[in-house]
């Protein structure tokens, strides 16, 4: 038999005997098969890459959004702080008038109270200066 080998203008026919023409068909047709299997086998590695990526872009997706998330919790989580924090100083700024309120209350209480004493003194020392007049007088009535 002959086997035509080549492609295009560079073929050429080789003479080749029974056995050979039959072991050259078998692995003409294993070629193929091999030449089948590597194309299948290069058609899934692509779908499986294609498939990663098409993953790897919605877990991308996924953390983008979950970041995003974050952030308005933390500006919200903020935002409360804040206020919370002007409400505590307006708490603190009410409670010091209160207590600035309550220590004028104290010293007006105080100065009364002194103004008090200090007139209760002035009529104990009346009533002790008149009491000793009054002495006096009785002494002096009574040398008469």
């Amino acid at each position: 038999g002959w086997l035509i080998m080549g492609c295009g203008s560079s073929t050429y026919r080789v003479r080749t005997d029974p056995g050979e023409e039959a072991k050259i068909k078998a692995l003409e047709t294993q070629i193929q098969a091999e030449q089948r299997k590597n194309a299948d086998l290069e058609g899934q590695w692509r779908a499986e890459v294609q498939s990663e990526q098409c993953t790897h872009a919605d877990v991308e997706r996924q953390l983008r959004a979950q970041i995003q998330d974050e952030q308005r919790k933390r500006a919200d989580m903020e935002r409360q702080l804040q206020a919370q924090i002007q409400a505590q100083q307006r708490k603190n700024a009410d409670m010091e008038m209160q207590v600035q309120a309550q220590i004028q209350a104290v010293h007006r209480k105080d100065a009364d109270m002194e103004r008090q004493l200090q007139t209760q003194i002035q009529a104990e020392q009346h009533n002790a200066d008149m009491k000793g007049q009054l002495q006096a007088e009785h002494r002096k009535h009574a040398d008469m």
